[in-house]
């Protein structure tokens, strides 16, 4: 019965421009009227009508007492209602509804109670509650000389109106509660993202298959797909919060790692959208450890495979600088591919000796020990490249050690003297120089004890020579570690 009058008010109230003609009370006992808004009429119903309009006349007769009348009208009531079918009814009593009136009336009575509710959803919701308001007129008009069956009928209409209301209310505070809950969780949301946040999930607590048209049109809208952003933010940065290690790495892998969790993440949001599910997800089953680990590994294969080739590129520079032929440069890459496979042949043999060889009484390892490997290294090398050939590929790699000491010799050397700008240059560049090529003899040279000491000699002798004779030009104090200058005399080695 309740279906069917929502059924019947909702039909009206899109068709109330029909009824401009008001039906009032006292056209109830008028044939005429009554068939003026029913046009669809039967014979039989029109006599049965007419009979109990006679009928109530022929009762009325005579009769002073008021109590009275309203008997014989109530019956007139029951009778031409049990005469009309329901369709019928609705089309004679709500001709005298206030449809503008109505309207209002159940815009005041709304107030701001469905503010929090979907728009397409509140308009629903306003139209229900106007058909409910429709139908406690309609019974008032139905019911104008039966008082008692008025009040009956209206409660029930009322209560129904009411547990509607407060189950919509019930429904939209569960979907609050939620959508604070994010909000808290999830601060950098706006209030149009809290909006579509909340939207969604009332109609998936509505029902996801009856809605899905409107939860498809949420999920289109622009504003979803940077609520999708926001909340995969979030969650990568609980996933980061809960994760140390990430904090611990640089820049870079913290992007990268940022970025894969992110795709994660998102992958997990997109599949519980595509399955109409709620977007309060569980993030347990994305491991952030295991994925920067991963990463962080990643990062350090590429880094070593970075290292090489720009080594490699810095090399192949180098030996282009130098002056080296490509037979000389392939014979240097082999020289120094031997050399690391030796010495790490030699790393893996300490490991596999160190367990047997614990409690050995003697050392049968045929494997080249280290100083070995570097000397055997340096004569091919040598033998090789030339000592200009040398420099010009590795001279780089000692500059810094020599403009080091030189600067702290240097400094030594002058003390409180005051010099020029251009003094204290020549000076520094004579002792860089015996520095920078101390320590590249030291090198080239370290394969043969014995000559290195005569090249170290005839270099001191050079440099010693030239420096005193600065530091008279100067009037410099000579050095402590200076040498009296004297061929016969000079320590070469």
């Amino acid at each position: 019965m309740k279906k069917k009058y929502l059924l019947i008010a909702t039909f009206l109230v899109a068709n109330w421009g029909l009824y401009a003609q008001e039906f009032k009370k006292n056209d109830l006992f008028n044939f005429t009227k009554i068939t003026k808004f029913i046009t669809d009429i039967s014979d039989v119903q029109k006599t049965a009508i007419n009979q109990a309009i006679e009928k109530r006349k022929e009762n009325l007769k005579n009769i002073k007492n008021p109590e009275d009348r309203k008997i014989h009208n109530k019956e007139y009531n029951r009778a031409l209602l049990h005469i009309l079918t329901e369709e019928q009814e609705t089309k004679l009593f709500g001709a005298s509804i206030k449809t503008e009136k109505l309207k209002e009336f159940t815009k005041k009575e709304a107030n701001s109670k469905f503010d929090n509710f979907p728009v397409d959803y509140k308009q629903i919701l306003l139209q229900k509650l106007e058909n409910f308001n429709y139908q406690i007129q309609l019974i008032e008009k139905k019911f104008p000389f039966d008082f008692q069956e008025m009040q009956v009928r209206k409660q029930e209409i009322k209560t129904a109106k009411r547990n509607f209301v407060q189950s919509e209310m019930n429904e939209i505070k569960k979907v609050l509660f939620f959508t604070q809950k994010k909000e808290n969780d999830c601060t950098q949301l706006t209030k149009q993202q809290s909006s579509l946040y909340r939207d969604y999930h009332f109609y998936l607590l509505k029902d996801k298959i009856k809605y899905k048209p409107e939860l498809t049109t949420i999920i289109n809208n622009k504003g979803f797909k940077n609520l999708k952003k926001k909340l995969t933010n979030c969650g990568v940065t609980k996933k980061i919060e809960n994760t140390k290690i990430i904090s611990k790495q640089d820049s870079i892998t913290q992007a990268k790692i940022i970025t894969q969790l992110q795709k994660e993440i998102k992958s997990k949001i997109d599949n519980t959208i595509d399955r109409l599910e709620s977007l309060d997800i569980n993030y347990r089953d994305i491991d952030a450890f295991l994925i920067s680990k991963t990463i962080i590994n990643k990062q350090k294969v590429n880094r070593a495979k970075r290292k090489e080739e720009d080594a490699e590129k810095s090399f192949y520079e180098k030996a282009q600088k130098a002056g080296l032929n490509n037979n000389k440069t392939e014979r240097l890459l082999e020289l120094i591919k031997e050399r690391n496979e030796a010495l790490t042949n030699y790393k893996q043999s300490q490991k596999q000796e160190h367990q047997t060889a614990l409690f050995s009484l003697t050392e049968t390892s045929e494997i080249k020990k280290p100083f070995i490997i570097k000397k055997e290294f340096a004569q091919k090398l040598n033998d090789l490249l030339t000592y200009k050939e040398y420099i010009s590929f590795v001279g780089q790699e000692f500059r810094k050690k020599s403009l080091n000491q030189a600067k702290k010799e240097t400094k030594e050397i002058i003390g409180n003297k005051e010099l020029s700008e251009e003094q204290i240059k020549e000076l520094h560049k004579l002792i860089y120089l015996y520095h920078f090529n101390q320590n590249i003899s030291k090198s080239y040279y370290a394969h043969d004890k014995q000559l290195l000491k005569q090249k170290l000699g005839v270099l001191t002798y050079r440099f010693e020579k030239e420096y005193q004779k600065l530091a008279k030009e100067l009037e410099l104090q000579p050095s402590q570690n200076s040498k009296k200058i004297d061929n016969r005399t000079f320590q070469w080695n």
